[in-house]
């Protein structure tokens, strides 16, 4: 089966990159995991093979004999291959055809969110949103200098403020201070200039915070512009 990669998002762990992608008729997503732990790819792997948003990976894929809700995209890898990447306009249909304009029906949620943390499992743990790139910024964290969030709005008003970015791109071009190539300021002018934004919405795992939050936090795994992208947030170097 081949998966075109949408999300290629950071750990704390630098050593290792969560990395989920789409069939190419955008019909299903697959988060390709090791049967070992802790299953997620290696960043020397990414890097060495270039795997980037767009990517197509060649391999096997298996259901594996658990899986933790809302996480239904894990899937035992074998045999994992790169093979090429679509063009941009192949991306967008592939986006465009797993795409949802609200956080409420694209994740399946009972009712409407108001928090950007869902206390009880979902259908699903990723989606692609489709937004108005007006009701999209990117912020820096204003008490950390190596962190962005981002604000955003859906097509039934529901406005999110501070969602952790982990996208890999934006997170070290954009976020970290010493490999900064553009600031958010920038990249948010940007993305407003553009006629389409599709971001890839993720849930983390099951966490409880200091606070005693207990659920599943929204964070953002990918930011997709078109006619143009940014090709500076898309790269390793």
């Amino acid at each position: 089966m081949r998966i075109v990669v949408t999300d290629l998002t950071r750990f704390q762990n630098q050593e290792l990159l969560c990395l989920a992608g789409l069939t190419e008729d955008g019909q299903q997503c697959i988060r390709p995991l090791s049967a070992s732990k802790p299953g997620y790819l290696s960043f020397t792997m990414c890097k060495k093979l270039n795997i980037l948003p767009g990517t197509i990976l060649d391999g096997t894929f298996t259901t594996p004999l658990h899986i933790d809700a809302p996480h239904i995209e894990d899937m035992h890898y074998s045999d994992l291959k790169t093979v090429g990447a679509v063009d941009s306009t192949e991306f967008q249909s592939i986006l465009e055809k797993s795409s949802t304009t609200s956080i409420k029906s694209g994740f399946g949620c009972t009712s409407k969110p108001t928090d950007k943390v869902l206390t009880t499992p979902p259908a699903k743990s990723i989606i692609t949103l489709k937004l108005n790139p007006r009701q999209f910024q990117v912020v820096q964290n204003k008490f950390d200098n190596e962190t962005i969030k981002a604000h955003l709005t859906d097509s039934d008003g529901l406005k999110l403020s501070f969602l952790s970015i982990s996208d890999l791109g934006f997170y070290v071009n954009v976020g970290q201070s010493a490999t900064r190539k553009i600031s958010a300021k920038e990249i948010t002018e940007f993305i407003q200039e553009q006629d389409e934004l599709f971001v890839r919405l993720g849930l983390g795992r099951k966490h409880i915070s200091g606070d005693g939050r207990e659920g599943y936090w929204m964070q953002v795994n990918g930011i997709y512009t078109f006619p143009d992208y940014q090709k500076i947030v898309r790269t390793y170097e």
